[in-house]
């Protein structure tokens, strides 16, 4: 018996080489393209993050939508997602550096929402959840 050879290819793009290609598509007046990859690289990047519990455990994450330099992310109560309901969203914007739509967290769901923002900006100041206002448990 002949072994099988099998090749497996592992592609992980940097974050500055998908901005590049996604700003040159832009740039060659390809706008709807440029944005349709990316919400792609977007939702590659952040599918991690859906169905996890944030605000000690009452909520998940439904999902993220990119508009423009800005990331909407919906949460709510699980069982709102049967029913194909957003309970809320909260906005972190990109040039800004600022979530806006958070209220006071615990230290869990701060992490979560760094992490995020890590993701989309390497160079966030969300890096340390100090940043968050945390509930003192």
């Amino acid at each position: 018996m002949r072994a099988k050879l099998v090749k497996e290819f592992l592609f992980e793009l940097s974050s500055e080489l998908k901005n590049k290609s996604i700003q040159a598509m832009k740039d060659r007046g390809m706008i709807n393209h440029g944005k349709k990859w990316e919400q792609h690289y977007l939702d590659q990047d952040l599918k991690k993050f859906i169905d996890i519990p944030i605000f000690k455990d009452k909520y998940i994450i439904y999902g993220f939508r990119k508009e423009d330099d800005m990331i909407n992310i919906s949460y709510g109560s699980p069982r709102n997602q049967e029913f194909n309901k957003v309970h809320a969203r909260c906005e972190y914007h990109i040039n800004l550096d600022k979530y806006m739509g958070l209220d006071k967290m615990d230290r869990k769901s701060a992490r979560i929402f760094s992490k995020i923002a890590k993701i989309i900006n390497p160079s966030t100041k969300y890096s340390n959840i100090h940043e968050f206002p945390i509930i003192d448990e």
